[in-house]
């Protein structure tokens, strides 16, 4: 009689670990695909899941605002992988048919390995077990390629909710936008906004005022309002100084710079060197309108270049 662990499981009850939404129905956040992990393999099947949909957009339009979304216990993808790695190339080669090997995110090449056998005092050198070849592939960080794969995921779409409470409220409030509620949707991203500056994170800070733009949630302060440390670094922005000649200038950091002039950027709700010029312009020589203007939308964030 042959006995199989598999036949005597251990108890399971699954409502011990799937529960009810404890949220208000108006405050929860529906995805279609939800996958708990973004290390590698939770951003592949994320991006895999992102390709499909693109092939079936009407399937896409079932599964509701956020199709597909990647819950990540890091603050930020790629934050909880610390190891390098040795990557054979061909998982990436089929998730992504038709990308050059120098466009992922590797490092350089194996061009050679050794297995040594260690005593207290020498070393000897034996041949590499097959196991050990490391031919055709490539050295790496975890967390580089982290990092990478999220950025590809959310080009496809997919929503990335790490741990830091201002990612959920970003969520929170692009699908209160998409749903018309307005007032709620400016409420969580002049949150989310406000934490983002804390962490100094300028790309989603700069997200998040995107979508405060697309409900009307932000008014433009006078230039006034800026902090004498940021309007300096304005006025140097628009005298035509780069980051780095602004940091020589004023002895900082040149992330000293970047941090004040996006927190300028953000106050006088400006996207670009050439708006924040012309924002001052205003206030010094009294254009009214321009003044509430505040530039033409739609303009690249700059607030870390730093060439001219």
């Amino acid at each position: 009689m042959t006995v199989s662990p598999a036949d005597f499981p251990p108890p399971f009850d699954w409502r011990e670990f799937v529960a009810e939404p404890t949220d208000p129905a108006d405050e929860r956040i529906d995805v279609g695909v939800l996958i708990v992990g973004g290390g590698p393999a939770g951003l592949s099947a994320a991006i895999r899941v992102g390709q499909l949909l693109e092939e079936h957009p009407e399937v896409a339009e079932h599964l509701g605002d956020v199709p597909v979304a990647v819950v990540e216990k890091g603050r930020a993808p790629g934050a909880h992988l610390l190891s390098g790695a040795v990557v054979n190339p061909r998982a990436f080669r089929e998730l992504f048919p038709g990308m050059l090997t120098e466009d992922m995110p590797f490092r350089a090449p194996v061009v050679r390995e050794g297995v040594y056998f260690l005593t207290p005092k020498r070393h000897v050198r034996v041949p590499a077990p097959p196991t050990m070849w490391n031919h055709n592939h490539y050295v790496a960080s975890l967390s580089e390629i982290g990092r990478w794969l999220a950025e590809k995921a959310e080009e496809l779409g997919v929503t990335l909710v790490p741990e830091t409470s201002a990612r959920t409220l970003l969520v929170k409030g692009t699908v209160e936008r998409r749903l018309r509620r307005r007032a709620r949707a400016a409420r969580a991203l002049e949150e989310a906004l406000a934490e983002f500056e804390r962490m100094g994170a300028k790309l989603w800070a700069e997200r998040a005022r995107t979508e405060l733009d697309r409900v009307g949630g932000r008014q433009p302060r006078s230039p006034g309002e800026l902090t004498p440390s940021e309007r300096r670094i304005a006025e140097l922005v628009a005298e035509g100084l780069s980051n780095k000649e602004i940091a020589a200038t004023l002895f900082v950091s040149v992330h000293t710079v970047e941090v004040h002039l996006s927190h300028a950027y953000a106050k006088l709700c400006v996207h670009s060197r050439a708006q924040l010029a012309r924002r001052l312009a205003a206030s010094k020589y009294g254009n009214r309108d321009l003044l509430a203007a505040g530039g033409a939308p739609g303009a690249s964030p700059e607030p870390g270049r730093r060439g001219r």
